[in-house]
């Protein structure tokens, strides 16, 4: 680990990542003196900075970036549940853990899922519109709330372009 007067090198698992961390840890701690210690918990790296009673903790931000993606597998599950499809809700239940897998097939697994999942909530708008329009009920705003769900549920699959998931997960 080296020190520098505008930043620090950290070298941990084979990543070497550049941090400014004077401006985070002026108010705090002073730069020179700085113990760092690299933890990992629960596959999510965590770099902790102590010095005294002192102590800031960076966390990996990719846990904030997959939210999407949960709240995708969630809305699947209670489609899928509805639906009574329990195959298909134990699928939508388990994608999230599928993530904590750090390899390329778990983000491709989820890509199509997701994918399919968009398609799936497709199929069923047309379905249900064409249903309400046989009988006459409005179908306009079934359109646009379903649309609008598979549109982002399309959109989370592709969140995995993102440079830190392609680094997490080893995509090139």
């Amino acid at each position: 680990m080296q020190e520098k007067e505008k930043g620090l090198m950290i070298i941990h698992a084979g990543l070497q990542e550049k941090w400014n961390i004077q401006h985070l840890l002026k108010p705090l701690i002073p730069a020179s003196g700085l113990n760092v210690f690299a933890a990992r918990l629960t596959n999510i790296r965590k770099i902790i900075i102590a010095r005294g009673n002192f102590l800031f903790i960076k966390q990996s931000m990719n846990a904030v970036r997959l939210i999407p993606v949960y709240l995708c597998a969630l809305l699947l599950g209670a489609h899928f549940y509805r639906s009574y499809d329990y195959v298909l809700l134990g699928i939508s239940l388990l994608l999230p853990f599928i993530l904590f897998i750090r390899k390329v097939w778990a983000a491709r697994a989820t890509q199509i899922f997701l994918l399919l999942g968009a398609a799936e909530w497709i199929r069923t708008t047309i379905m249900l519109a064409d249903i309400r329009q046989q009988e006459g009920m409005p179908w306009t705003r079934l359109v646009v709330i379903l649309g609008s769900v598979a549109l982002f549920t399309a959109l989370s699959a592709f969140l995995f372009q993102l440079k830190s998931l392609k680094k997490r997960y080893g995509m090139k």
